[in-house]
């Protein structure tokens, strides 16, 4: 593992002097035999690719030696290009020749030279097309030609020229697929494999999902083949041992890519929204990727590739309501970034990821109810993004990743009771989301359609603190804007449906305060026929079916609620996760709505039981149960433990605030309309001029 900028910038002076010598031998060989001249070349653009790009690829994790590694890729690409001029009568030393071209290619890309790379990669595609005219029986002449188009490829996606793109990637297909059909040798195979996996990103980011599954699966049989023959466990044909230090690097890297190719064709079913597969293949591809973790610990790439799909598979844990999961990836996660750290500090890409895991870790303990720790490792992770983004002000993504997290924090702080902060905190977020989608313009692609996304969610949650200071008018219009944004992206990502149902009960909150009932009754019905669609589908995800079931035992317009639906939904749910204490809530509460006292309080016990820590709403619900059991004693206990929660965590929620007056109504002294249950509780803040 690269320590440090040092070491890299101290064989600097060596590696020059190895490849300048060896370099040398190998024209002075061709002049006497063409087979120790091609392996002199061989050995000579070896050096340069340990000595020169090697290390100037791992100071890319140092952003501060961004110099160095300039100047010795711009020494590997001289090399390369003084190698490339070397014509050959000899066949093989043209191979290699071309194959120092499209190094030369992947250097030019590592410095951003794109017409540099595009000349590069077209000066070896026509080499090898000449080539493979010359010898169309050769496998190696018309596997570089092919790897030659996806290279090409990957040049075009980078310059969002999808459609030719995929001309190359195709095209890099056509030529491969008779070879490996033939039982080619494992370089037209792996060639393959990896033009698979660049087509199916390719069709993944322009929405195609049912293509990119196909491709993408068959990435994964055919790495999945190339794994077993290289460690020698493929019973369908002979092993290939790799008894060399190259075969070795060849092994471990078909098994990271076929984590990589798992690990996408696991992000594709989450947004088709087939969580049951996602979480299938997200294992296999963990699992993978641990495999080359534990043997050899110190390469960065593994854990990081791990870490990555660790946050995916949160991801699914969560659609799929195994929270206790959840948080367990993201505890994984954030000690392999942390790991990472520690071995490489000061590497701002791993910095970022670990802040950006805390956010998420972040989010969901304020779900769970965890407000305090939620709050500490939301603000962790900020200052971790705050820095980064004042170190480097021209990474989009930090810039990004800045903006979620204030997001973030102003949801929690507005509900802590906060205005100020909050609102501060949603003008911050919106105005970074309205920067980055002008500077995306309008071929961003899947990033384009995430800053959308988040710019909406942004606006609600903007309109929720404008809602809490009584500017109701302001409020609206940020609903509207939020709705407005969240639409266009709904239609086949169940994640942005569900968030566009959640910004509707938002609304309708407004709306029932602003004294328009029947506007926010059309707002709820809207909630509720999106979560109706959501939960209907095959292979609902938990979490949008647990929403639903919510919407109907609680919905704001009592004549939308279902109770009777709600109990049959969270049973299902509770059989599925029995670890995950909202779901007892809900089932209890959903039992409270159809009158069945004691099966609601049975549920509602297991949820105290289950969870880690108290919330509100458990007891709120526990309090309203005992009332409706003419329990009112117990009611009181559970109805002040409640409150004293809300107060201390939450004291600005609209939905405990409604459950505590709820409960207070139900436990009001008998004969006594004027009486209140208990001393009142003013919730902190709820002035609304706050």
């Amino acid at each position: 593992m690269v320590r440090g900028g040092l070491l890299a910038l101290v064989t600097i002076a060596a590696a020059a002097v190895t490849a300048a010598i060896l370099i040398l031998r190998a024209w002075q060989q061709e002049a006497t035999a063409w087979n120790a001249a091609e392996q002199r070349f061989v050995q000579a653009r070896e050096a340069v690719d340990k000595w020169l790009t090697g290390v100037g690829e791992a100071l890319r994790y140092y952003p501060s030696t961004a110099k160095a590694r300039n100047t010795l890729l711009e020494q590997a690409a001289e090399d390369y290009e003084r190698f490339a001029r070397q014509c050959s009568p000899d066949k093989g030393l043209e191979i290699e020749r071309g194959r120092t071209l499209l190094r030369l290619g992947h250097v030019r890309m590592a410095l951003v030279d794109v017409p540099g790379a595009e000349q590069a990669y077209g000066a070896a595609r026509e080499l090898f097309e000449q080539l493979a005219a010359q010898f169309p029986q050769d496998p190696d002449c018309q596997t570089e030609l092919a790897n030659c188009h996806t290279d090409l490829g990957v040049l075009a996606m980078e310059q969002k020229r999808v459609a030719e793109a995929d001309e190359l990637y195709r095209a890099a297909l056509s030529r491969l697929q008779p070879l490996v059909a033939a039982r080619a040798a494992i370089a037209p195979r792996r060639a393959l494999a990896t033009a698979r996996l660049n087509r199916g990103e390719l069709l993944s980011e322009t929405g195609r999902h049912e293509e990119a599954t196909r491709e993408l699966q068959q990435c994964i049989e055919l790495l999945t083949e190339l794994t077993a023959e290289l460690d020698g466990t493929s019973s369908a044909t002979p092993a290939v041992v790799p008894d060399s230090q190259a075969g070795q690097r060849l092994a471990r890297e078909t098994q990271l890519a076929l984590a990589n190719a798992r690990d996408l064709l696991g992000r594709v079913w989450l947004d088709r929204g087939q969580y049951q597969e996602a979480l299938s293949v997200m294992q296999a591809a963990i699992g993978a990727s641990t495999k080359l973790a534990d043997a050899e610990p110190d390469n960065p790439q593994y854990l990081e590739a791990r870490a990555v799909s660790q946050i995916y598979l949160a991801t699914v844990l969560r659609l799929l309501g195994r929270l206790d999961d959840e948080a367990q990836a993201y505890r994984r996660a954030i000690a392999d970034y942390t790991a990472l750290c520690t071995a490489l500090p000061g590497v701002a890409l791993f910095e970022e990821s670990r802040a950006i895991t805390q956010l998420d870790s972040g989010n969901l303990l304020y779900k769970q109810g965890r407000v305090v720790e939620a709050e500490t490792d939301l603000s962790q992770a900020r200052t971790v993004l705050a820095r980064l983004v004042r170190d480097h002000p021209d990474f989009a993504r930090y810039r990004e990743a800045l903006a979620c997290c204030d997001d973030n924090l102003s949801e929690l702080r507005r509900e802590r009771g906060d205005f100020d902060r909050a609102e501060e905190l949603s003008q911050q977020a919106i105005q970074a989301f309205e920067e980055l989608l002008q500077g995306a313009g309008e071929d961003g692609g899947p990033q384009l359609v995430k800053c959308a996304v988040s710019l909406a969610v942004a606006r609600s949650h903007l309109g929720q603190v404008l809602h809490r200071r009584g500017k109701h008018a302001e409020a609206d219009r940020a609903f509207a804007a939020a709705i407005d944004g969240l639409m266009p992206q709904a239609g086949d990502m169940p994640d942005v449906r569900d968030k566009l149902a959640a910004v509707y009960l938002q609304r309708a909150e407004l709306l029932t305060e602003m004294g328009k009932p029947a506007e926010a009754r059309t707002a709820c019905q809207q909630a509720k026929d999106l979560w109706h669609q959501l939960a209907a589908a095959a292979g609902a995800a938990a979490e949008h079916r647990a929403n639903y079931a919510w919407l109907l035992a609680n919905c704001l317009s009592p004549e939308l609620r279902d109770p009777l639906a709600a109990v049959q939904i969270a049973e299902q749910l509770v059989a599925e996760v029995p670890a995950n204490a909202t779901y007892h809530t809900l089932l209890g509460a959903a039992r409270h709505r159809t009158g069945a006292a004691p099966s609601a309080l049975a549920a509602l016990r297991e949820a105290i039981r289950l969870r880690v820590g108290d919330h509100g709403r458990d007891w709120l619900f526990l309090a309203l149960a005992h009332g409706a059991a003419k329990e009112r004693e117990q009611g009181l206990k559970a109805y002040h433990r409640g409150v004293q929660w809300v107060e201390s965590n939450l004291p600005e929620s609209l939905e405990l605030r409604r459950l505590q007056r709820e409960a207070e109504e139900v436990l009001r002294p008998s004969g006594d309309e004027h009486k209140p249950a208990a001393a009142a509780h003013q919730p902190a803040g709820a002035e609304r001029g706050k």
